[in-house]
């Protein structure tokens, strides 16, 4: 005969079944349900080659502070590559590419830059100067044209603001060099005019060999900046864009 632990234990086993089944069933369900969830991403290398910022542009320039920017973004920085991606000079360009604003994850988006910048997740690969742009989602093939539309836009706005701030530093230092050159000339006419006991001359013989080395360092800066202009583009791509599953579905909060 069976003692009564043996008939509890029989009593529970449909019990264990039923539950096991549920259970089961609703994985299946939500497995079915639930799409996939997969990875795009690229990866970019910086070139850290310091390049030279000439930081006396024109404060009030509109030009330089609404597309470049410049007064408070140092592009040798790894962070404001981070930003830049980011930004809306980029994700506005990346809207405009054909195709895209129609994807299946962006097309019902009523803010469809403020969901870029919120589901891409752009990182620095340790100390390697290595950026990763990477996006999570259900489509991997619409994954993959948005991240090679962003590291495109990004590319092409890095190129632009290296290419326009070389630039603009070189049309600054020519204006300031011509400015001092007429006021080297001013004051030679001056000392020249002035006797040897004048009030003032040795003053004014100081000015002058300020001036004249100001005129020489912005020389040298100036044939740097012409120099750095012909450096290869600063951001490469390093493999072609790619998707992978990720290992947990979304109904796992991963």
């Amino acid at each position: 005969m069976m003692s009564n632990d043996e008939r509890k234990k029989r009593r529970r086993w449909p019990l264990i079944l039923v539950v096991a089944v549920i259970v089961m069933a609703t994985l299946a369900i939500i497995w079915y349900y639930i799409p996939p969830q997969y990875d795009a991403y690229e990866w970019v290398r910086v070139d850290r080659t310091p390049r030279t910022i000439y930081r006396s542009l024109e404060p009030k320039n509109p030009y330089v502070h609404s597309r470049l920017w410049f007064e408070d973004k140092d592009l040798n920085d790894l962070n404001v590559h981070q930003e830049i991606v980011l930004s809306s000079m980029v994700l506005d360009t990346v809207l405009q590419q054909p195709g895209i604003a129609q994807l299946s994850c962006l097309k019902n988006e009523t803010d469809k830059a403020d969901w870029l910048r919120k589901n891409l997740k752009v990182h620095r690969l340790g100390s390697s100067g290595i950026i990763e742009i990477r996006i999570s989602g259900s489509d991997p093939e619409a994954l993959v044209k948005i991240v090679s539309a962003v590291r495109a836009a990004y590319v092409d706005r890095v190129t632009t603001i290296d290419r326009e701030m070389n630039i603009l530093c070189r049309m600054q230092l020519e204006n300031e060099r011509k400015a001092l050159d007429d006021r080297i000339a001013a004051a030679k006419t001056e000392i020249q005019d002035m006797p040897e006991d004048a009030d003032g001359l040795k003053a004014l013989r100081s000015e002058l060999e300020s001036m004249e080395e100001d005129y020489r360092q912005k020389g040298a800066l100036h044939e740097k900046l012409v120099a750095e202009a012909a450096l290869p583009i600063r951001v490469k791509m390093i493999n072609e864009p790619s998707w992978s599953p990720k290992r947990v579905i979304r109904w796992y909060g991963k």
